[in-house]
Order: structure tokens, then sequence, then C-alpha cells
């Protein structure tokens, strides 16, 4: 597994990131709607004339045009704007809520998750383990047959354990693969895979159950 910060891999889940946003936003309907609670002041220019006309100048001519600010404001009305905040603090609580329950979910999936791997691995290894002795123990039946020490029930019973137990280490290499997966879920994506699986080789003895011995005619 990669050493990737906890933080991280819990923002990476598309559940956690999207009651991530849905609080962000709800936090920022709660400034939108405390602003209503200001007077709304306007800053803007205007363009009048002067009334003052000097001597010698016709109507037209004494016409000053000058360029000036303009303030205006209007009073809200408070009770809606109390509301709004209300209402939008309310907002804010159920998205926090919804975002920790996302957090609980995403942790208690990932605990999980990681503990089914585990066990996966450690069931996969002591498989693989049985499967390695019962393939020694096939050959070792195959060769105390072969000097007939024993029959061949007792070899086809050596031989009925070994693909039993190789069976099941299959299966194990399955439930790892599976529990991989499920992993990769609940971090989010972003993680090494586990090194391949090396199954043990058969030997030659089990490849041939009944060697020859070296004065055996071929028959």
């Amino acid at each position: 597994m990669p050493q990737s910060d906890a933080l991280a891999m819990l923002r990476r889940r598309p559940d956690v990131s999207q009651a991530e946003r849905r609080l962000a936003a709800a936090t920022a309907r709660i400034g939108v709607a405390r602003a209503d609670l200001y007077p709304r002041v306007s800053l803007g220019a205007g363009v009048y004339t002067s009334a003052h006309q000097p001597s010698g100048f016709d109507e037209r001519d004494a016409s000053v045009w000058q360029l000036g600010p303009l303030l205006s404001w209007s009073f809200p009305n408070l009770n809606t704007a109390r509301a709004r905040i209300a209402q939008a603090s309310a907002g804010e609580s159920a998205a926090l809520a919804d975002f920790d329950r996302s957090i609980l979910a995403a942790l208690k999936e990932q605990q999980q998750a990681l503990s089914d791997y585990q066990a996966a691995l450690q069931r996969q290894q002591a498989l693989h383990l049985a499967a390695e002795r019962d393939h020694q123990a096939l050959r070792l039946a195959g060769l105390a047959r072969a000097a007939g020490a024993s029959t061949a029930l007792d070899y086809l019973d050596a031989q009925r354990t070994d693909v039993r137990t190789r069976a099941a280490a299959a299966q194990a290499d399955a439930a790892v693969i599976d529990t991989q997966v499920l992993v990769f879920k609940a971090l989010g994506g972003g993680w090494r895979s586990a090194p391949p699986i090396v199954l043990p080789q058969p030997s030659r003895a089990a490849a041939n159950p009944f060697p020859r011995t070296p004065n055996e005619p071929l028959q």
C-alpha cells in the first residue's frame, strides 16, 4: 500500500467529495444571506448642468456640463433577511451532518475492506503452503508406489488431496483479487497492486506418478 495521506484518500472518494461540496455551498449561502442585513449602497456617476449663466452668452452657450459621484442606498427588510439566515444555517447543519455520516461510512468501509484483504492474504499464503506440502506428498507417494511400498489406492488418495488443495489455493487467489478491488474502491483508487502470485510448479515425479526402476523393462 502506498504511504498516502489519510485525508487525501478520503477526499478521493466520490461520496465524501460530494458531501464536502454540499457543505461548502451551504456555508456560502449563509454569507450571502448575512449580506442582506446591510443596506445596499451604490456609487455611480451623474451628469448635470450648472444653473449660472454668465452675461454676454446666450442660453445654449451658457450650459456647463459637469461629471460627479452619486450615492444611493436602500434598507432591506430585516425580518426577511434574518429568516434567510436561519434557513441557510439549517441547511448548513444538515449538510454538516451529511458530511459527518459520509466520513464515518467511508472510514468503516475502508477498515472492513482492509481487514478482509489481510484475511484473504493470510488464507492465500496458508493454502499455497498446503498445496506445496501436498504436492510433495504426492511425489513421495508416486515413488513409494513405484517401489512397491504402497498401493495404488494410497497414491490416488494423495492425488485427490493434491488436486483439492490446489483448487482451494486458486480460489484463494481469486478472493485476494476481489478484496483488492474492494480496497481500491474504499480508498478512492490510486494504490499499488500486490505482486504477482507464483504458483508452485509440478515436479517431474508428479507428472510421471509411476517412475521406472533402472532394471524395469518398458511396457
